[in-house]
């Protein structure tokens, strides 16, 4: 395996991104390239600022990177015809030279693990880690990290797992997940297209950590050893700087539980982690932006570990005008200060792991929702370099909702750039 274990850190941050140039006949502000350099990994935490290898204060830049949490393992499933995608090799020089320090790059517990494990005539289980994929997961953060851009590994998970198919999407009655990504199938036996309560069910089995009959390992434990499995690949590699623990974890009212769950989840698999890399950042996150505009906080207060960072995800419809959320009820401005505030009251860093620029980067006009969204989004952007609050912009890839790549060109939209440029 190369892990780029003998790579010397590059030092410093880009001091400025050069002065916008502007398209005067289309009106639209847009960024020339810039070289910034990269991070000094690894990276620690000090009260609510990330700090590099030289104790300077730094923000992460960054975008998702999103193909690698597709599918069930190696070959397409057979619902949906599903299968993980490998990154571009292009895309790090790419990000390099367009200002970004980091990715977050989702992988997927399905295809880590996506046959179960055997149980051995002891009791004791032995697992099955997919190493075609680990390795390709090497040639993408060798990629990366050779371009001088950092990784956040994020165990990605979206309607939970690719056993749940045709499953209605929220609020959208008329429209289906085809298939689900996360949680391995094996997990999941007889599970039967179009049951809409499956993932419901599903979550709160997995939180309460539940095995069904005939599995043979509880959620929570086989996730510990997946993600120390992942962790130990790369404790010698400075480039991974962090491991967002679980995208997006919440449940429904049809779930009982206490929101104190999560933390002690939280506590459980960031102490397994750090047992594995003692100096990856610990990336947490608050529920989902429907539940927090729903229901507020799902956690009860700070993950106290080393190196600790507190995530949340940000999908207002605009930044200042329109109010939105049942559950103290505001603008995009207020909620993502909401965030800040408690983020800052539990003394650690604070980092929006998903954000589209008021979904200004779906490619469907109809989903668009700020007609000021350039404005809006500078106006965010400056908010948050003046805050110390990093970001990951969702998503970089062509062909994954939300994205930064026009699907024609292969190339940054022009005006989306430059607004995210706007706040390096």
């Amino acid at each position: 395996m190369n892990h780029l274990r003998d790579r010397k850190p590059r030092r410093g941050l880009r001091a400025g991104v050069r002065a916008l140039a502007t398209i005067g006949v289309l009106g639209l502000a847009i960024a020339p390239a810039v070289s910034a350099a990269p991070l000094n990994v690894p990276l620690h935490t000090r009260g609510t600022q990330i700090r590099d290898a030289a104790n300077h204060t730094v923000l992460l830049h960054s975008v998702e990177i999103g193909g690698m949490s597709l599918g069930n393992g190696e070959r397409k499933t057979a619902h949906c015809g599903f299968r993980y995608k490998e990154p571009k090799p292009e895309w790090g020089g790419m990000l390099a030279a367009e200002g970004f320090n980091s990715v977050r790059l989702g992988i997927a517990w399905a295809n880590v693990e996506p046959t179960a494990p055997t149980v051995n005539p002891d009791g004791s289980l032995t697992h099955h880690w997919n190493e075609s994929y680990l390795s390709k997961l090497d040639t993408a953060i060798n990629g990366y990290a050779a371009a001088g851009i950092a990784v956040v590994l994020e165990m990605h998970q979206s309607q939970w797992s690719p056993a749940f198919t045709d499953i209605h999407k929220p609020n959208n009655p008329t429209g289906l997940f085809c298939e689900g990504q996360g949680i391995p199938n094996w997990f999941y036996p007889g599970a039967v297209p179009g049951d809409d309560t499956a993932v419901l069910t599903a979550k709160c089995e997995f939180f309460r950590n539940e095995a069904r009959a005939g599995v043979p390992e509880k959620p929570i434990d086989g996730l510990v050893l997946a993600w120390q499995h992942v962790a130990s690949r790369y404790v010698s590699n400075p480039w991974v700087i962090g491991a967002d623990i679980l995208n997006e974890p919440s449940w429904g009212n049809a779930c009982a539980d206490p929101h104190t769950l999560l933390d002690s989840f939280y506590v459980t698999v960031g102490n397994a982690i750090r047992a594995a890399d003692p100096n990856m950042l610990l990336i947490y996150e608050n529920g989902t932006w429907a539940a927090w505009i729903s229901r507020g906080s799902f956690l009860a207060g700070p993950l106290s570990l080393r190196n600790a960072v507190y995530s949340w995800h940000w999908y207002p419809p605009d930044w200042d005008t329109t109010v939105v959320g049942t559950f103290d009820p505001g603008t995009g401005r207020h909620h993502l200060a909401g965030n800040l505030a408690l983020a800052t009251s539990w003394h650690q860093p604070f980092w929006v792991g998903e954000f589209n620029v008021f979904n200004q980067g779906y490619p469907n006009l109809k989903m668009h929702t700020d007609p000021n969204w350039q404005a809006d989004g500078m106006a965010a952007m400056a908010y948050a370099k003046s805050s110390g609050i990093s970001w990951s912009f969702h998503s970089y890839d062509p062909g994954n909702g939300s994205r930064l790549l026009d699907p024609k060109t292969k190339q940054p939209r022009p005006d989306l750039l430059a607004v995210l440029q706007s706040g390096f």
